[in-house]
């Protein structure tokens, strides 16, 4: 039998994680089965498993949730571009969460975001 002190330290962190996304799943299941689960997370998704503990890509595999929205939080377009056409590539249950905020009033940010959105799903 593992323990998890014989994990490293975001092994085990991740799937601590999981575990509770898992939980939350089971619960609903039976308790609330016409609700669904959505997680929002991180959008790259390295840095969402390796440092935030969110394994979105296993949990959306594995039905933990049946949707993610990725905080696409970013003012760099090439970095939302790539980001968004990566996660969205043959994955229904992913929604892309535009930083609105950080536009601090410059609209133009925002419609460039969707314009990009756009190409991708089209």
């Amino acid at each position: 039998t593992r323990r998890s002190s014989d994990l490293p330290e975001e092994i085990s962190k991740t799937e601590g994680v999981t575990n509770m996304v898992r939980s939350i799943r089971q619960y609903l299941d039976w308790h609330a089965p016409q609700m669904e689960l959505s997680a929002a997370v991180l959008s790259n998704y390295g840095k969402a498993k390796n440092h935030a503990n969110q394994d979105w890509r296993a949990w959306i595999g594995s039905g933990l949730v049946d949707s993610v929205i990725l905080m696409n939080y970013t003012t760099d377009s090439e970095t939302f571009y790539a980001q968004s056409k990566g996660a969205l590539e043959n994955r229904p249950q992913i929604s892309i969460g535009l930083g609105a905020w950080l536009s601090r009033n410059n609209t133009f940010l925002i419609r460039h975001d969707i314009f990009l959105l756009n190409r991708i799903l089209t």
